[in-house]
């Protein structure tokens, strides 16, 4: 089966999110500032020391927008994946970028 779109795009954008969270991580390395015991995070070794304190502050909102965004593109991908396909009515393509809300007004389902 192929993939639909927007769950593909959907994991992109979570997999930006987690590479942007592996710069912030502090990992024990050969540039290690100090001794061997010290970690530091990539960004600080390729951008100074200032930036290990900004680890937090960046890696903990990307880490939620990655577990956001993956879950999103898991549930997309199960409901793309169903024996019918994704559930699309006839009416949704034809108002397909057709002005403001051209669908509130002559949807099966709206109730004035």
């Amino acid at each position: 089966m192929v993939p639909t779109k927007r769950s593909v795009a959907w994991l992109w954008f979570a997999f930006f999110w987690a590479f942007i969270v592996g710069l912030f991580l502090p990992d024990s390395t050969i540039f290690s500032a100090g001794s061997p015991d010290h970690a530091t995070a990539l960004v600080a070794v390729l951008f100074g020391p200032g930036w290990e304190g900004a680890g937090s502050a960046i890696a903990n909102p990307a880490a939620i927008l990655m577990t956001i965004s993956g879950i999103i593109g898991a549930v997309f991908s199960l409901l793309d994946s169903r024996e019918g396909g994704p559930i699309r009515t006839e009416d949704e393509d034809d108002f397909q970028g057709q002005g403001y809300f051209t669908i509130l007004g002559d949807d099966e389902y709206y109730q004035q």
